[in-house]
């Protein structure tokens, strides 16, 4: 079974929602199914494809950072489905929100089930903040989780809301995240996340209260005068970082 993934974050963001479905995409590869992601090329000097831990990333442009681009980029994803069609089995889209909306609306040109996560968790991918109108509940939104081959509830609540929604029990399902354990940010997860990081460099040895700043990217003057200035603004304003 080849399952296409549609998700806002991934890969480098290393936020909860991105962290989730990494643990899950391994999880899934266990059993034998093979995944592959779907995604927002969030700055230009991205990559367009990447492969992470057997898993091949393609990122689409614009970063869907205004309506504008939000729209833009909801077309240029259904375009993407609709020409790769023969590339995968079925889509799984990580969020019901008005990108749900968009695939499902070209549900007949790509010709292949379509199955939704739905969650009422506090770490759901980042959307612009003009569009933080679209709810679950919205009539766009309700009407494409009812078109979808299946729903997976992440929690008991979830899954009564999806009946409340008036998405069917055949077509509903409740899977716990049960791969998923959310970043713990205690201090002895700092003070341990210290250590490790002294233990492969001395050079890395992290004075309490102090902020460590870490560049991905190409260790070349052109990439790293930005960052640069953003720390001695930080350092200006009395922050402590390395």
């Amino acid at each position: 079974m080849r399952i296409q993934v549609v998700a806002r974050n991934y890969w480098p963001l290393a936020d909860e929602s991105s962290q989730r479905l990494m643990h899950t995409l391994d999880a899934w590869k266990s059993i034998g199914i093979k995944p592959s992601v779907l995604t927002t090329r969030w700055h230009s000097s991205w990559p367009d494809r990447a492969r992470l831990r057997k898993v091949d990333v393609e990122r689409l442009l614009p970063a869907p950072s205004s309506s504008w681009n939000e729209s833009h980029f909801q077309r240029n994803v259904a375009k993407w489905l609709i020409k790769n069609t023969d590339s995968y089995d079925a889509i799984y889209v990580d969020a019901a929100d008005p990108l749900l909306s968009a695939i499902v609306s070209k549900a007949s040109a790509i010709g292949k089930p379509i199955l939704c996560r739905f969650s009422q968790d506090p770490y759901g991918p980042s959307i612009p903040k003009s569009l933080g109108a679209y709810l679950p509940s919205s009539v766009s939104i309700r009407d494409s989780l009812r078109k979808c081959h299946w729903v997976i509830a992440d929690h008991r609540r979830g899954y009564e809301a999806l009946l409340d929604l008036g998405v069917g029990k055949e077509r509903s399902v409740w899977i716990p995240d049960a791969v998923f354990e959310p970043a713990r940010r205690t201090e002895i997860e700092r003070k341990m996340a210290c250590r490790a990081l002294f233990d492969v460099s001395g050079d890395l040895a992290i004075p309490a209260q102090t902020y460590l700043l870490v560049h991905f990217g190409q260790a070349s003057m052109e990439q790293l005068e930005a960052v640069l200035q953003t720390a001695c603004a930080l350092l200006d304003r009395g922050i402590r970082l390395r």
